[in-house]
């Protein structure tokens, strides 16, 4: 699943935004000092109605600041949601991940056990045959030996 996150470089909205407070606050600023500087030079009512209004202009654009704030921060706790839902989904994938690596480790100790029950079964079937050809040979000895002793004639001794 792709998740955009709009962020400042990719949301050009709040980029203009930003832009254009900086430029309104530079103007603001300026004006807000030369008003100062004559209303404390000049005491008079214009000056102080030039430096009211240069204050009220620098308040303007301080709100519209704390707005673009705001709406960045809405933004962000919107994308910190979507986040703890994917480092959740994350999280149950790394749990899910480490079921099947076990039972997949599980699978593989069983084959390498299949395998070394097979070389044993092969062990086992080896012996067996010596022991078979063994017995076969021992047989074959202890007839041929039964067959000489009675094949002879019994000596009848009067």
């Amino acid at each position: 699943m792709i998740v955009s996150s709009p962020s400042l470089t990719t949301n050009p909205d709040y980029v203009e935004k930003i832009e254009i407070v900086k430029q309104q606050f530079k103007t603001a600023l300026d004006d807000y000092k030369r008003a100062y500087v004559n209303m404390k030079l000049n005491s008079n009512t214009e000056n102080e109605s030039i430096y009211n209004i240069s204050k009220l202009t620098l308040n303007a654009v301080n709100e519209d600041l704390t707005v673009i704030f705001d709406e960045l921060k809405d933004k962000n706790s919107g994308l910190i949601d979507t986040i703890t839902k994917l480092n959740k989904k994350v999280t149950n994938s790394k749990d899910l991940n480490g079921d099947l690596n076990f039972l997949t480790s599980q699978a593989q100790g069983a084959d390498s056990g299949s395998s070394m029950m097979i070389e044993n079964t092969k062990e086992l079937y080896k012996m067996q045959r010596i022991t078979n050809i063994n017995m076969l040979i021992g047989i074959a000895i202890v007839g041929t030996m039964l067959f000489r002793v009675f094949r002879q004639p019994v000596i009848q001794k009067i």
